[in-house]
């Protein structure tokens, strides 16, 4: 057990564990960052889903219909894929 995936996966690139359990979009994030190339991804536990929430108690219903139709056009245009592409994510 490590306190976060920094320190965890310090430890990996030095061999000092085995493996690593992390989420793969954090794992990468922070091989970017600390600058580890001797790591490499290995398995899916699972698929996960990501989503975007808008408080209802603070957020006008007009920003989230702008909001929404905006992702509708980049994702459409493909400006959205391309964004997550460089940290080696996706849409299904």
């Amino acid at each position: 057990m490590t306190p976060d995936d920094d320190a965890a996966l310090r430890k990996l690139s030095l061999a000092r564990v085995d493996a690593v359990f992390s989420n793969k979009d954090v794992g990468y994030d922070f091989m970017r960052s600390l600058n580890l190339k001797n790591i490499r991804y290995s398995v899916r536990q699972q698929r996960l889903k990501y989503y975007i929430g808008f408080s209802q108690k603070f957020t006008e219903k007009k920003l989230v219909d702008q909001f929404n139709a905006t992702f509708r056009d980049l994702h459409k245009r493909g400006v959205i894929q391309e964004i997550l592409a460089k940290f080696k994510m996706g849409i299904i």
